[in-house]
């Protein structure tokens, strides 16, 4: 009887959640307010000056500065092309719907951002990357980190990259 399966499965969803939360899972252990791994040291702008931009070339002048910044992102930035920067204590936030979008679906016209390798200590959150949908022409990702240490991204969206969404090497 599928009805008898449904609460039997219930019931031990049920079991498994009360020992799980029997062995000492804290409440903070879900909603972190740190960096915590990989990303651990990562302190991205904080204390540095606030930036709001609007424009795909505007994001990547304030990531290319030196000190350190907080950059928020208002809009849907696009990017016709991949746009590498070497950056250091930044944070990039998303407004609310903001977006990073390229639609290029060429070799030479794909991708968004690519922190070259030496960037370090890179804070990106609340972020929706998308691409111009299930095509692969052996492109660039919408986000790449080759090299970058002390990074933390979170509460970020990837959608349909031309070679792939997210690439962190090195």
């Amino acid at each position: 009887n599928l009805k008898y399966f449904f609460m039997k499965l219930k019931q031990l969803f049920t079991a498994v959640c009360l020992l799980f939360f029997s062995i000492g899972i804290s409440a903070q252990q879900y909603c972190l307010t740190a960096p915590v791994g990989y990303g651990s040291s990562a302190t991205g702008g904080a204390g540095g000056t606030v930036t709001t931009v609007t424009t795909a070339s505007a994001l990547m002048t304030a990531l290319g500065k030196s000190g350190k910044s907080i950059i928020l992102v208002d809009g849907t930035l696009t990017f016709n092309s991949l746009q590498s920067v070497k950056a250091t204590d930044k944070t990039v936030i998303g407004l609310k719907g903001a977006k990073i979008y390229a639609p290029g679906q060429s070799s030479s016209a794909s991708g968004a951002i690519y922190f070259k390798d030496g960037s370090k200590n890179i804070i990106i959150r609340n972020l929706t990357f998308e691409g111009p949908g299930a095509y692969d022409c052996d492109g660039d990702d919408l986000l790449c980190f080759d090299g970058v240490t002390n990074a933390w991204v979170d509460h970020c969206d990837f959608q349909d990259g031309c070679d792939g969404n997210f690439d962190n090497k090195g």
